[in-house]
């Protein structure tokens, strides 16, 4: 399996999660000219929530550890442009949900909701 459709498929994993939450997805995959994406925009609680995706296949890396502070910039960065693009006056939450993979029926997901100020309360340091 490449790195694309182990991403693909944690992120489709993610989505399914989101709507069980009670989210709507309204993007994924959403790109801004010069090349950025965010994996993921979602509504919910009059709130628009960018989520980022990182999926692993081993718990030797875990895959929050890859939402550092440079990324969760870039995400942030890409969610003003999103609201200005589409003139929404809800407020942004950048969310990251790491995922291990076995398989369909054998992975773990765990969701820091507000990844910017929760950081260090799940164990994450601010790089």
């Amino acid at each position: 399996m490449t790195n694309k459709e182990l991403g693909a498929i944690g992120e489709e994993l993610a989505a399914n999660y989101l709507v069980k939450s009670g989210y709507r997805l309204l993007h994924r995959n959403w790109r801004l000219k010069g090349g950025c994406e965010i994996d993921i925009v979602a509504f919910k609680d009059n709130a628009l929530h960018f989520v980022e995706v990182k999926t692993r296949t081993t718990t030797f890396l875990d895959p929050l550890k890859a939402v550092n502070m440079e990324k969760i910039r870039h995400v942030g960065r890409a969610a003003l442009q999103y609201k200005r693009y589409y003139g929404h006056p809800y407020d942004i939450h950048i969310d990251a949900i790491g995922i291990v993979y076995s398989s369909e029926t054998d992975y773990q997901l765990h969701w820091i909701p507000d990844v910017h100020n929760n950081m260090t309360d799940y164990g994450y340091g601010r790089r």
